[in-house]
């Protein structure tokens, strides 16, 4: 009987001790999205107005205490418009054709793989990136997002 419990309980502890580097495993497989992501074009179209936005770039800072994120965003958009001034932007005022910057600043939360972004900018809409290894990817409602980490 002796001999059946020392072949036993070393199978029991290396079962218990597998289960439990599985479970640390898991927790630890948190997704990185601290640093600099990527998306080099988004076409935005609605009736006599195309806007591209170009050279977009989202910068998630350090891991804040209080486990959030602080986000920073900036892209080019470059609109086109069958009416002059359609663009509400003054820099667009009486034009056809215009180029401006845009961005903006939220706060980061993750959660999984999910990367919750809430916008600073009373007009923005705040986005639910999934994080797959070096792509963010998410939907906001003006269309896809599909952004790569560069560093």
């Amino acid at each position: 009987m002796i001999v059946g419990q020392k072949k036993f309980l070393p199978g029991l502890a290396s079962l218990i001790l597998f289960a439990l580097s599985c479970t640390g495993f898991a927790r630890d497989a948190e997704p990185v999205v601290q640093g600099k992501w990527f998306m080099e074009l988004r076409v935005r179209e609605v009736p006599g107005l195309v806007l591209k936005q170009r050279d977009i770039t989202i910068f998630v800072g350090a891991r804040e205490a209080d486990g959030t994120y602080r986000v920073l965003t900036h892209f080019t958009t470059d609109a086109v418009s069958e009416i002059e001034g359609a663009v509400g932007r003054p820099e667009c005022a009486g034009k056809k054709e215009c180029t401006y910057d845009g961005g903006s600043e939220g706060i980061g939360t993750l959660r999984g793989n999910k990367f919750y972004v809430d916008w600073l900018d009373e007009g923005w809409i705040d986005d639910v990136f999934t994080i797959t290894g070096d792509r963010m990817y998410g939907d906001d409602g003006n269309g896809p997002l599909d952004f790569t980490r560069l560093d």
